[in-house]
């Protein structure tokens, strides 16, 4: 069930859908998708691929401000790259990644490219 909510909250992209399509990213919502992401939930590569592309979007849009300074958001991002680091790798999105990391401007941007940088 919760590879189920994950997967309608970032559903797949195609050739007509743009890339931030999905769910809206705040305070509420991160939290929520978090807390799913810690119960390890069998997901899909694309489905991983996607979340690496939603946290990456996020950090380079209007968002960016808001979510560079983002407790909520960073923990979001680390627990993305510490509970599916492996498949994280398998997508080929660990480079975007570093990069997104490096805007951090919490305390845990250090944790999360240190995590990065070992997959």
């Amino acid at each position: 069930a919760i590879a189920l909510l994950i997967e309608l909250l970032h559903p797949l992209t195609s050739e007509k859908k743009p890339l931030h399509r999905g769910m809206e990213w705040n305070d509420n919502t991160m939290p929520l998708v978090t807390a799913c992401l810690n119960r390890q939930p069998i997901l899909d590569n694309r489905v991983v691929a996607r979340l690496a592309d939603a946290v990456s979007h996020n950090l380079t849009t209007d968002l960016k401000q808001l979510m560079e300074k983002s407790i909520k958001f960073s923990n979001l991002f680390h627990t993305l790259v510490t509970k599916y680091g492996a498949q994280l790798r398998a997508t080929g999105k660990i480079g975007r990644l570093i990069q997104a990391a490096y805007t951090l401007k919490t305390f845990m941007s250090k944790s999360i490219t240190t995590s990065l940088k070992k997959l």
